[in-house]
């Protein structure tokens, strides 16, 4: 050992001072001694420094002995921001040489890799499914996120986490701020008496998830998506609405400006506490451990009832051996809708996409063994057409329908040639929104292959998988074409038009089947749009 690095470290260590720490006092000592031994000649001296800076940052801080701290302290210390990584590494590695001293009273395994590594876990479904519903109910966080500024930033922050696994820094300094105007609501006092409305809330969150497409968020510098699940439209706008008026009247750069510290780091964890302890049953919050649970859930949805009840999904086969993000392969404990099993009975899958061929590729994937149904089995797995906006008679579609099925039976033989490893695969991709098209809400099954590479939309692609915020799209495309038809003298016009206004149609059509009319009445009035096509129903061609 380098006697002048070790005297250079306990020259710093010395100045330190803490009473109920004198074992671990001693037992650091010996442990950096150990390491400087262990160290090459060239390092010696910066590892005598940083041993200093680690026992000034976490040793000299610890509540109790080394020996007597448990699971929850060190995950604390683990999760703090604040604490650069280099210190939680020599943290680890004392706690490692301490467990070999005597016994501790952790019974967590840590073990270190890059940066640092720890057991990841995620929250059982039963402790998840408690915080989800502690932040959807509006009326116990309401009166006092009214009230309280810290109160409703802690709010918006740990909801954040079960809609989007974005990074606690990205939702403080990433989400944008909220045009108020657009659905009249400016001050707390309307709050004595009105609560948000789903169509008002509809309109919030379309609102900021078209701001958030067009930002870069995250040190991965991608774009952002705000996708939000339809039970948590209306807590998610509120809680956003909230912040935003607490902005406005502190004259606040950020929506969660009373979560940052005055370094730039995080803080307020007194907030977040404080906002969980509002139901006793709730375990402590944690953000990646938030994060890793959404992300392991995202697969996982059992609707009980309603438009989404055909998404059930059996998937058991690794969660208890494999709790972690680490693979490509991420495998959900799953049961069946009337089994006694673990439930979460979250719309955790309703992330925007829609389309048949969004929901063949996860219904496909939902088999047991997909290999063993013929074709015909297969494509009968598609969502049925159902005449919600067109108010042709069926007969008048048929030509139509049949000329799209057979683009759709040629986009299913390629995805009956995929191995389920490439099934499962590609819709993580999907999911993960790592499956771009050309155009900016919506994606592409065979990227990065184009079979349309001189297109500049993907709009009439076979192979598009698109998502909510295409309405806006297909909105402006629909008003067109019924105007060209309407007013077109040409009869090779008027036919070309049709054709590109059923394709458009069978989208909407997909999209109000999946999404439900009042969310995509959100971007398009169907009542105008279907007022709009009786006008012209004599005008259309598609023969």
């Amino acid at each position: 050992m380098s006697t002048e690095a070790y005297e250079v470290f306990l020259e710093g260590f010395n100045e330190l001072t803490n009473n109920k720490l004198k074992r671990t006092f001693e037992l650091y000592r010996d442990f950096v001694a150990v390491q400087l031994s262990a160290s090459n000649a060239r390092n010696k001296m910066v590892n005598a420094r940083q041993f200093v800076h680690t026992a000034n940052t976490i040793i000299n801080n610890l509540p109790l002995e080394i020996y007597s701290i448990t699971d929850d302290h060190v995950e604390k210390i683990l999760d703090n921001s604040q604490v650069p990584v280099r210190h939680k590494n020599v943290f680890l590695k004392f706690l490692i040489y301490c467990t070999g001293k005597m016994k501790c009273n952790i019974t967590r395994e840590y073990r270190l890799g890059k940066g640092y590594s720890r057991d990841r876990e995620i929250y059982s479904p039963e402790e998840f499914l408690r915080i989800y519903h502690h932040t959807r109910d509006i009326e116990t966080h309401v009166n006092q996120a009214l009230s309280n500024r810290s109160y409703s930033a802690a709010w918006l922050f740990v909801l954040m986490h079960m809609i989007d696994a974005w990074r606690a820094s990205d939702i403080v300094y990433g989400l944008p701020s909220v045009d108020l105007e657009e659905v009249g609501v400016t001050n707390f006092e309307w709050f004595t008496k009105k609560r948000l409305s789903k169509e008002q809330s509809l309109k919030i969150v379309n609102q900021i998830g078209s701001k958030v497409q067009k930002i870069e968020i995250s040190k991965t510098g991608a774009l952002g998506h705000f996708l939000v699940n339809l039970d948590m439209v209306i807590p998610s706008a509120t809680a956003l609405v909230i912040a935003e008026i607490h902005r406005r009247e502190n004259n606040h750069q950020y929506l969660l400006q009373s979560l940052i510290g005055p370094n730039g780091t995080l803080q307020d964890v007194y907030a977040i506490k404080l906002f969980m302890q509002k139901n006793h049953e709730l375990p402590r919050f944690q953000s990646r451990k938030a994060n890793r649970t959404l992300l392991t859930y995202f697969f996982y949805s059992v609707a009980e009832s309603g438009q989404h009840a055909d998404i059930a999904y059996q998937m058991a086969q690794e969660l208890r051996s494999h709790r972690h993000l680490d693979s490509t392969a991420v495998y959900i404990q799953a049961t069946n809708k009337d089994g006694p099993l673990e439930k979460v009975s979250l719309h955790l899958f309703n992330r925007g996409h829609f389309g048949w061929l969004y929901n063949f590729l996860v219904k496909l994937y939902a088999q047991e063994d997909f290999t063993q149904y013929s074709l015909d089995e297969k494509t009968a797995l598609i969502q049925a057409y159902r005449n919600e906006v067109s108010p042709l008679q069926a007969e008048a579609m048929a030509s139509f329908l049949q000329s799209r099925m057979k683009e759709k039976k040629s986009v299913l033989y390629t995805i009956m040639k995929m191995e389920k490893q490439k099934v499962q695969d590609t819709l993580l991709k999907v999911l993960k929104g790592e499956m771009p098209s050309k155009m900016e809400f919506a994606q592409c099954l065979i990227y990065p292959q184009c079979v349309k590479p001189t297109a500049i939309s993907c709009i009439h692609c076979e192979y598009i998988m698109p998502r909510a915020y295409l309405m806006l799209n297909i909105r402006e495309e629909i008003g067109k074409l019924i105007e060209s038809i309407r007013t077109s003298k040409f009869e090779a016009v008027r036919k070309r038009d049709s054709i590109l206004l059923f394709k458009f149609l069978d989208l909407l059509n997909q999209a109000v089947v999946d999404l439900g009319k009042d969310y995509i009445n959100s971007f398009i009035n169907l009542t105008e749009i279907k007022n709009k096509l009786e006008e012209i129903n004599g005008l259309i061609l598609l023969e």
